[in-house]
């Protein structure tokens, strides 16, 4: 399923599977929702959303594909609730340069992390949900479990994460790390979380990561 430029869109009750690119691809779109869509086995994405002007998306499941199953460039507003992505190939959710707030979502098993964030413009919400032994990949370099993360924000995001459970993942719980030259510092607020049995550390702040952390 394609939508290219278009005001409104919605869909629902709709599977996307074994696809040789994404199971859904929107592009220049204005409004778009997405309720009860799975995407599976999808040669890349399993939804790719770019420059969408708002997304909703409520009871959506990504599993199973190639790189990550919600993919967010360049989208000014996006609402995910009571989802699921999980087993993909790259990360859960991975948000470039987006405004996006999840709700009550499940990251577990993903290759990566289970949500990573990135970019100055990035401003993510995380509340409540689950972000459950992801990075599955084998061990490699010492430095790649930065990015083996429950929630991992990079190169000058900001993200505030409030009730969320990152446990047992391969690198951090959560982590914040900046820029490698410095120009950009990645901002997290954690406020009532749990963050257990994770490979690493719970909470991590490398070179160019700031953290505020309240009753965790």
């Amino acid at each position: 399923r394609i939508v290219d430029t278009v005001e409104k869109k919605n869909i629902e009750d709709t599977t996307v599977t074994s696809n040789d690119k994404s199971g859904f691809y929107a592009s220049n779109c204005g409004s778009l929702i997405l309720n009860t869509v799975t995407a599976s086995k999808n040669g890349e994405y399993g939804f790719n959303v770019n420059k969408a002007t708002s997304l909703t998306a409520v009871s959506c499941l990504a599993t199973d594909n190639k790189d990550t199953g919600l993919f967010l460039n360049d989208t000014t507003g996006a609402s995910v609730s009571d989802s699921e992505f999980s087993e993909n190939g790259a990360h859960g959710v991975y948000v470039v340069n987006s405004e996006a707030k999840l709700n009550t979502v499940s990251a577990k098993e993903n290759y990566w992390c289970g949500v990573s964030a990135s970019g100055k413009d990035t401003d993510l919400r995380v509340n409540e949900g689950t972000y459950y032994g992801n990075g599955t990949r084998p061990d490699k370099f010492e430095g790649d479990d930065n990015l083996c993360a429950g929630i991992g924000v990079y190169d000058g995001a900001t993200a505030t994460i409030t009730e969320a459970v990152c446990n047992n993942n391969h690198g951090c719980g959560i982590t914040a790390a900046g820029s490698e030259d410095g120009k950009a510092i990645s901002t997290i607020s954690v406020y009532g979380c749990t963050s257990q049995n994770n490979g690493d550390h719970g909470i991590g702040a490398r070179p160019y990561g700031k953290i505020n952390v309240k009753a965790s």
